[in-house]
């Protein structure tokens, strides 16, 4: 299996063993929680809803969604790419007491980050520093982090338009 894409999970629990898969897709919730044994991962497309079906996310809970969300992104750590997909920029500014607890980056082996969300660019450049130092300490050795720009009359996250944003 080279290709597997998680759609509309709401509560996904399980393991995935794919040694030779090449693309991971997920659109869901932050609640579901898997294991990704993958070592030929060489890009992962990440959608979480804060909000699903009206029902509230962790991310309205300021801190508390840190530990949940390091959980998660860390599966995926063997991609070479990412492309990351949230409601609000603020959700991966990861505090810095809470970086340093964790002994190692969230995405070790990722060189290219991509991320967009359906707000826009941080304004306040106190935001924008916050922001790129977190995903910089997300993913070390990532030459290219660039956002992606979001088109909201497209409706559908499938066509976020691949533009880079540099912040």
């Amino acid at each position: 299996m080279n290709l597997f894409h998680l759609n509309g999970c709401h509560d996904v629990k399980g393991r995935i063993d794919a040694p030779n898969l090449d693309y991971f897709g997920f659109e869901g919730y932050l609640k579901s929680k898997f294991s990704l044994k993958a070592p030929k991962l060489t890009m992962a497309r990440i959608i979480l809803w804060d909000i699903w079906g009206g029902e509230s996310s962790s991310f309205d809970q300021p801190w508390k969604h840190f530990p949940k969300l390091t959980d998660f992104l860390k599966e995926f750590g063997s991609s070479k790419e990412m492309i990351l997909f949230l409601h609000d920029f603020k959700a991966l500014i990861f505090p810095k007491d809470f970086r340093k607890t964790l002994s190692s980056s969230i995405l070790p082996n990722v060189e290219i980050l991509r991320f967009g969300m359906d707000t826009v660019v941080p304004a306040n450049a106190r935001d924008r520093e916050d922001l790129m130092q977190s995903l910089q300490w997300m993913a070390p050795l990532a030459k290219d982090i660039s956002q992606l720009e979001y088109r909201p009359e497209l409706v559908q996250l499938e066509y976020w338009i691949c533009m880079e944003i540099r912040i």
